[in-house]
């Protein structure tokens, strides 16, 4: 037995997501679960222009092949508020959602949380105990919606009154947990040092830590003999400042690993504990006055190698993003991505590779939901160390049942990175890939190119499609125009086509140039005087002039227009790609060539047509409607000509 979990995460690529991601990866790496982790940024994201569309990857959850969903939401609470969260994301769950770090409440929900009243009481006890600071001030993350960070807060408080000392407002700060945005909110409230009445801050989070000893710093006040500094969270960098920073590891790996382990255990049917805690401690540096790390001992030189190993792969990824940039051309058809794909992967050692595809791209704008079509097609999948791949197999199934069809992509590979294809407003489907040894942050970038040239390859793929129909749409009008003739579809006396052959031919000749993005014009012609002409010189006189007629209209417009008879003296024409502005020239034209032939026949009558014209385009395109414009414009033409002569 085989699980599907899902992990729903903001970003790949963030430090403490990926910390996350690696314990619950731990976890699963000896049990038969296929993970799949979806990156789905926030639906009201605008760090670019089309950075909601991640947001569409939410609706894989719906599978009914998933068991669980681990929500990574303390990431979420930056932008969104715990009622946003649950209200936006709740109808994708349809099954047990375990959150990590925020106890959110939806419907049947799990809780893994980092018990961080405990940590914050053993560093500011720290703080106030071993290095004698008693006026303890804070950066909090009151800009954002976290509810972590109010926690933190609301311990900062809880500690301060442990010790009997009284909460002073004028030496907190709410920023928004960002480096930039702690600079400009201490600058604001700081003016010189003698505004400072705290000797110690402590952080919401690291970054706001590092703002913090920026702006101490360019005040002129040294890190810690004058100003404590302490954050939150550990991340990366906080060992490799200047001034490394004092800090709370909050053990987000193992709050990962735990949160795997709640959802395996309800995955095998077990009902284990709504909430778990679990213990994070302080970790001491420079910032507060202890010391981190020996500079001759074996972690600083791990260190310093570790950073050069990082130089290198740095260079070695740009290498790998500029030829991956290179192979990609603009007009590839999927066939010939599927190609490349299969030969660049294993370069990065990505091996294993599913791409699923819609039939038609789907339009999403910001603020519009995502509908997952209940059919999807894959359209190539691969596990290459196994020798394993099948390309346009024909193969569609149904989404909302598994993400993936049964048999594709085995146990041997059980976790996968989850994105959506998107370019522009246009959703094309998903890949799924499992990472190889290289950082979250290199595939992320990698395989958003990969995407974006999958978008255009598919494009470019329907639109030769389209381009072979046409053609062959157009073989067919070229064929139905012989047929027509010979079936008789044709005006007897001026072989122009007759009213039934000019409808039917006309109307196709419009749907084609709207498919091939072009408007034209429908024009009616009404001889002028040709009753007279009967009634004066006879019938036969009226046949020669409504041939000469149809002989002029026919020179004068292109042999691909659709010209026609309606009857009578009435005559039509479908001139794709004219536009309004060039019907005064063409009734100039015709109107010389019939004044010419009245010159060199001699007849006793004059040739004349009074014409009108009326645009088609793709909100104006069935043909007797616009017949009836183009006449309507013809009668105001030979009105004005009757009001001319009297």
């Amino acid at each position: 037995m085989i699980y599907d979990i899902a992990v729903v995460t903001q970003f790949v690529g963030n430090d403490y997501c990926d910390e996350i991601i690696r314990g619950i990866k731990e976890f699963y790496a000896t049990r038969p679960v296929r993970l799949s982790i979806l990156e789905v940024r926030t639906p009201e994201a605008r760090s670019s222009d089309y950075e909601y569309q991640y947001w569409a990857a939410l609706s894989l959850t719906q599978a009914r092949s998933f068991k669980a969903v681990i929500l990574i939401s303390g990431t979420f609470c930056s932008d969104m508020t715990s009622e946003t969260i649950v209200r936006t994301m709740e109808s994708y769950f349809n099954c047990p959602v375990i959150s990590v770090s925020v106890d959110l409440p939806f419907k049947n929900s799990y809780i893994t949380q980092a018990d961080c009243l405990s940590g914050i009481r053993e560093l500011l006890n720290h703080i106030i105990n071993e290095h004698g600071r008693k006026r303890i001030g804070m950066i909090t993350s009151g800009q954002t919606n976290s509810d972590e960070g109010q926690k933190r807060f609301e311990a900062y408080k809880t500690v301060l009154a442990e010790n009997n000392i009284p909460y002073d407002e004028s030496i907190v700060f709410h920023s928004n947990f960002s480096q930039h945005g702690t600079v400009n909110v201490l600058r604001e409230k700081i003016k010189s040092k003698a505004d400072i009445k705290f000797d110690a801050l402590f952080c919401a989070n690291d970054f706001s830590g590092f703002g913090a000893v920026q702006f101490l710093q360019e005040l002129g006040l040294k890190i810690p003999s004058d100003i404590i500094i302490a954050g939150y969270d550990d991340c990366s960098q906080a060992a490799k400042v200047v001034v490394p920073l004092t800090t709370i590891n909050q053990n987000v790996n193992h709050q990962g690993y735990k949160a795997a382990e709640l959802a395996y255990q309800i995955a095998c049917g077990e009902k284990p504990e709504r909430l778990l805690k679990v213990p994070v401690r302080p970790v001491y540096r420079e910032s507060c006055g202890c010391r981190s790390v020996d500079l001759n001992s074996a972690n600083f030189v791990g260190n310093v190698q570790t950073e050069a190993q990082k130089y290198f792969d740095n260079a070695s990824y740009n290498i790998s993003y500029f030829s991956l940039l290179d192979k990609i051309q603009s007009s590839q058809t999927l066939s010939e991505m599927y190609s490349l794909i299969l030969r660049i992967f294993s370069e990065v050692n990505l091996w294993d590779f599913a791409l699923c595809l819609y039939k038609t791209p789907i339009y999403v704008e910001r603020g519009e939901k995502f509908v997952l079509p209940e059919e999807v097609e894959l359209a190539m999948a691969f596990e290459l160390q196994q020798d394993y791949k099948i390309i346009n197999p024909g193969l569609t199934f149904n989404p909302y049942e598994s993400i993936l069809p049964e048999g594709i992509l085995d146990i041997r590979s059980n976790d996968f990175i989850v994105n959506s294809i998107f370019f522009g407003e246009k959703q094309y489907g998903y890949m799924m890939y499992k990472p190889g040894e290289r950082t979250p942050t290199f595939y992320a970038v990698y395989m958003k190119i990969v995407s974006n040239a999958i978008a255009r390859s598919y494009d470019f793929t329907k639109s030769l499609e389209t381009q072979i129909k046409l053609e062959q749409e157009n073989k067919i009008l070229q064929q139905n125009n012989s047929e027509l003739n010979t079936a008789s579809k044709t005006d007897e006396l001026t072989q122009l086509y007759n009213r039934r052959g000019f409808l039917f031919l006309g109307q196709q000749s419009i749907n084609l140039a709207l498919q091939m993005n072009s408007n034209g014009l429908v024009i009616f012609g009404d001889m002028d005087g040709l009753k007279q002409i009967n009634d004066n010189y006879g019938h036969d006189a009226g046949d020669i002039a409504i041939k000469a007629e149809a002989e002029i209209l026919s020179k004068a417009f292109r042999q691909n227009d659709i010209i026609g008879r309606l009857g009578g003296d009435e005559f039509a024409i479908v001139a794709s790609g004219m536009t309004l502005s060039a019907i005064k020239t063409k009734k100039k034209d015709i109107s010389e060539m019939c004044e010419k032939w009245n010159t060199e026949t001699h007849y006793p009558f004059k040739l004349s047509i009074s014409l009108g014209a009326a645009e088609f385009n793709k909100d104006s395109f069935i043909l007797q409607d616009l017949l009836s414009l183009a006449d309507n414009s013809q009668y105001e033409e030979k009105k004005a000509k009757h009001a001319a002569r009297e």
